[in-house]
């Protein structure tokens, strides 16, 4: 058996992208792969053919992935495979066999492609931009975006490309930014989400579009942010919520309206108080697909529900029925009739692709096996129990070293997730199983403000470390309790996101850890508001206050005003991309400690985003494990340069 190594990702397959064929004769999947070697990613499209339970690869330049089927047995698909520059382009390949041949390009940034009729397309996307190399010239706010970097002059509309002609024509207005779109083609009408193109914040609106007449219709109300939403028996079916309650973390309802915005009631309310889509974090996932889908007469959807991912369906009179649960955590599916494909995580495996032939019954079969590749692995069992704290039950989880010896001591490492409304599970976590295998404890929870336990429990609005910090230093407590081999005076803290901002915050009040590690983290909400893609409404909403409106509690709730405090070592790690939580942060939290004597480190990833630890250039991501464990080796275990000092 081998341990699992900081560069061991690069033999696991990430499944995503997953569609059924129109005539349901195939499943067409991409599976992106890491290549070390070359630092990146490869992704090619799959297919499984269902009469003969054969799986066969459909693409291969390695830069292949969103696609739609034209026909019953023709695939769409975007490849980089040409290198083409400020354009989009298209390739089609036959489910029947052959190359794939060139279909078409599009000058545009393409986030979704509709086919309307023989020929011709829908076409959401953005133009390239055409910038002066010596300056930006901003008008607008969000000017940046974690991922594309400046998006000031990157404006998405929607557009009818005409392939046969190949012209382009534009139908949204200058002044809006949209945000998604469905199309209706017994009605030929489209539905389509804007937002404000200036200082757009959580609120967006709905329209519709008759593609014969030209006629634009707004339907929606005013102050409300609308996130899902298709057309359902002649009627439009929506997911979304005010945001008035719970702030821009409130869990959403599921509405009906008429396509001309009257009869607008809510079907499903507070009975279901659980989030909608997957929010279960991991770093073994590439990717994404479907979560929510209008079949039939029934929307389906993936909600989080406590500590996994369930599926659900929900028809226009608000019953809301499970359709897969049994403890596994859905990532993505596809219906057709009675039809349906789904990819899951099941505990420690990676995740699979399921395939249920009759939505009525039980039986399933699995048709991938990605997960063999761990069989190599030395993987530790993941430990899981309950607390109670200030009146709440939690999920606990425990992580032994590989190999553990009862009796001896250990080191142990408590890690806190990102959002904060995101939830840990039982799920296979490669960062997790590389500290158990270098000789740590494990340990995390789901604190208050996490996701799947409800809008009054994820709700945590200006009450960032208090309540959570409460649950954290509570389930500390039990699992040193209930795991004596734990060397209480050798503990350790990381985190990333809202982890980095509670990992900022714990060293600020407590030395009981004895090294820490803060990743892409909010050190200064008063910095933050202006910096942060998000900043200035996503930093108003969760402290409740403005730089200028109430500094003073701004200031409170922020890490760095009790950095005066801090003796724990601490290693700060940022990307110098990082839109979501800026640089700067990581900055300061490098600068108060370094002035106030505490034994500290930066590492700043060239190029990377927010999203380092799950999609950063593979290189990149081994280095940055690596500095962990020989942080936390040198201060927990009084290692360094592989000698014990």
């Amino acid at each position: 058996m081998e341990r699992i190594k900081s560069d061991s990702f690069k033999d696991f397959s990430f499944v995503h992208s997953l569609k059924i064929s129109p005539n349901k004769k195939h499943v067409v999947y991409a599976i992106t792969n890491a290549d070390v070697e070359e630092n990146l990613y490869k992704t090619n499209l799959w297919a499984y053919r269902f009469d003969g339970k054969k799986t066969f690869q459909l693409t291969s330049s390695d830069k292949d992935s969103s696609f739609i089927f034209l026909e019953s047995s023709k695939v769409l698909f975007t490849s980089g495979k040409d290198k083409p520059e400020k354009k989009t382009s298209y390739y089609e390949v036959s489910l029947d066999g052959g190359e794939s041949v060139k279909a078409f390009d599009l000058e545009l940034a393409v986030t979704k492609l509709i086919e309307l009729y023989e020929g011709k397309f829908l076409v959401l996307g953005s133009k390239f931009a055409d910038r002066n190399e010596g300056y930006h010239e901003v008008n607008r706010l969000p000017f940046w975006l974690n991922g594309p970097g400046y998006n000031y002059d990157r404006q998405q509309a929607l557009y009818i490309f005409d392939r046969v002609d190949n012209k382009l024509e534009k139908l949204t207005e200058d002044d809006i930014s949209i945000d998604d779109v469905k199309f209706n083609k017994d009605k030929n009408l489209i539905v389509y989400a804007y937002s404000s193109y200036d200082c757009n914040d959580f609120y967006n609106n709905l329209a519709t579009l008759d593609l014969e007449t030209r006629k634009v219709e707004k339907i929606s109300k005013d102050e409300f942010g609308y996130e899902f939403f298709d057309f359902l028996e002649d009627r439009l079916i929506y997911t979304g919520s005010d945001m008035k309650k719970h702030g821009s973390n409130e869990d959403n309802f599921v509405y009906m309206m008429d396509l001309d915005g009257s009869n607008d009631k809510k079907i499903v309310g507070k009975e279901f108080d659980m989030a909608f889509y997957n929010s279960t974090g991991t770093d073994v996932r590439f990717g994404g697909g479907t979560q929510m889908k209008v079949v039939s007469n029934k929307l389906y959807f993936v909600s989080t529900v406590r500590d996994h991912a369930y599926l659900y369906s929900v028809d226009s009179k608000g019953n809301v029925e499970q359709v897969i649960g049994d403890k596994k955590s859905v990532e993505m599916f596809d219906i057709k009739d009675d039809l349906l494909v789904y990819s899951a995580f099941d505990s420690l495996d990676l995740a699979e692709i399921f395939v249920k032939e009759d939505l009525s019954k039980k039986k399933e079969k699995k048709i991938t096996n990605f997960s063999e590749v761990l069989d190599k692995y030395e993987i530790s069992d993941i430990e899981h129990f309950t607390f109670e704290n200030d009146k709440n039950e939690f999920d606990g989880y425990v992580i032994k070293p590989t190999n553990y010896e009862k009796g001896k001591k250990y080191p142990g490492l408590l890690e806190i997730h990102g959002g904060p409304k995101t939830a840990y599970s039982d799920v296979l976590h490669h960062e997790m199983q590389l500290l158990a295998n270098e000789g740590y404890f494990v340990f995390y929870t789901n604190p208050r403000g996490s996701s799947g336990r409800g809008v009054e429990f994820s709700d945590i609005r200006g009450k960032y470390g208090t309540i959570d910090y409460d649950d954290l230093m509570k389930f500390t407590d039990v699992v040193l309790e209930k795991y004596p081999d734990i060397d209480s005076e050798n503990l350790g803290v990381l985190g990333g996101s809202y982890g980095g901002f509670m990992t900022n915050w714990i060293i600020g009040h407590t030395d009981r850890f004895k090294a820490a590690n803060t990743q892409r983290s909010i050190s200064n909400w008063t910095s933050f508001y202006g910096v942060s893609d998000i900043g200035y409404f996503f930093a108003k909403d969760q402290t409740q206050s403005t730089p200028w409106d109430n500094f003073e509690l701004m200031w409170n709730t922020s890490p760095l005003k009790y950095f005066n405090n801090v003796k724990t070592p601490t290693l700060v790690v940022h990307s110098d991309q990082d839109l979501r939580c800026p640089l700067e942060q990581g900055m300061q939290v490098y600068t108060a400690l370094k002035v106030q004597g505490v034994d500290t480190k930066m590492m700043v990833f060239n190029g990377e985003t927010h999203e380092l630890s799950r999609s950063g250039k593979p290189k990149n991501r081994i280095k940055r494990l690596d500095e962990i464990v020989l942080w936390f080796n040198k201060y927990l275990k009084k290692v360094e340069n592989g000698e014990v000092k």
